[in-house]
């Protein structure tokens, strides 16, 4: 009796001694799972237009879907930041001139370097909520083309909350081909594009659902 009393009490002992370990270890690997869950990327859409000048020829546009659209929200200090983060395939880019298209894709296929990424971090979210076309607010880009990477700075001027709850966001920039390797493309041997290319980006982006609700239309 004696024997068994103490392997009780040994039992009592060793269970009262780990379970609060026990509890522990599941608390922390339940905040890990809520922290993850926060910071996984949510997919988004973004579309682009781009206009091109050529000598002895009017502008002309061309339009691409991106294959990948990524925003991460966040807190920095005391406010909400998003991340953004984006690619397109020069095979996906059309003028809808088939000539045109394949020399483009041609010149720009150089290197085997098929993508165009850019990437964008800590974008205050209410500094953009204030954008407006009297109030621009300019963020750094960094994009890769060509296997050189720079910085370019975008344009955003009227984001708005869609009735859905996603945010739609217009974003204007200027890109030199010659920042980035490219010299000047040749069309039909005798028009050349112009170095400096405008993009206007479109994207939209699911909601932050840490975020305060914003009014729709805003």
């Amino acid at each position: 009796t004696h024997s068994r009393t103490k392997r009780y009490g040994l039992t009592l002992l060793h269970n009262m001694t780990f379970r609060p370990y026990i509890i522990i270890s599941g608390l922390l690997l339940l905040l890990c799972h809520f922290v993850s869950r926060a910071t996984e990327p949510l997919k988004g859409d973004c579309s682009a237009i781009f206009v091109a000048g050529a000598t002895m020829e009017k502008d002309f546009t061309g339009k691409a879907t991106s294959r990948v659209c990524r925003v991460s929200y966040r807190a920095e200090e005391t406010i909400r930041v998003m991340d953004i983060d984006v690619e397109f395939h020069w095979s996906d880019l059309t003028t809808e001139h088939e000539k045109r298209d394949t020399r483009m894709r041609n010149h720009f296929l150089k290197g085997g370097f098929e993508f165009i990424r850019g990437a964008a971090r800590g974008i205050s979210l209410p500094t953009l909520a204030n954008a407006g076309p009297e109030r621009p607010v300019t963020i750094p880009i960094t994009m890769e083309m060509g296997g050189v990477t720079n910085q370019v700075h975008g344009l955003v001027t009227s984001p708005m909350v869609m009735a859905d709850g996603r945010m739609r966001l217009d974003v204007e920039l200027k890109i030199s081909q010659e920042k980035f390797g490219y010299d000047a493309i040749t069309l039909l041997g005798f028009m050349s594009v112009r170095d400096e290319v405008v993009v206007q980006a479109r994207f939209v982006l699911p909601p932050d659902a840490e975020a305060p609700a914003a009014n729709p239309g805003r």
